[in-house]
């Protein structure tokens, strides 16, 4: 699977209904036939696809980050980065060659963090 173009492709769809925070978040979108005939030759697995939701709405942001195709969703487009910066105050700010949903255990014991940014 061509990570890079399903994730192209997910961002080509339109998003109807869009939540983000603290509480939960989702970026949902109505796929038709079309749409799961090019996301299976891109490689998607169709059931695995559909599990990320019901009655021809999916959640492409639950998919994507849980299937490893992006890290979060920005600016109404979801994104993969290469490293997170993760600062805290009295750390300081780390580097950190992982993915950020790899590290937040790691995190956890930090009581927080003040900012976090990405490069792609």
């Amino acid at each position: 699977m061509d990570k890079d173009k399903v994730r192209d492709y997910l961002n080509s769809l339109e998003v109807v209904s869009y939540e983000g925070g603290d509480e939960g978040c989702w970026a949902i979108v109505e796929v038709n036939e079309e749409d799961l005939t090019e996301l299976e030759r891109l490689g998607v697995d169709r059931n695995t696809f559909l599990a990320y939701g019901d009655e021809g709405e999916v959640c492409i942001l639950a998919y994507a980050c849980s299937e490893g195709i992006a890290d979060y969703y920005d600016q109404g487009k979801l994104v993969y980065a290469d490293t997170v910066t993760i600062s805290r105050e009295e750390y300081g700010e780390l580097l950190v060659a992982k993915k950020r949903m790899d590290i937040l255990d790691e995190m956890d014991g930090w009581g927080g963090i003040d900012s976090w940014s990405t490069t792609s």
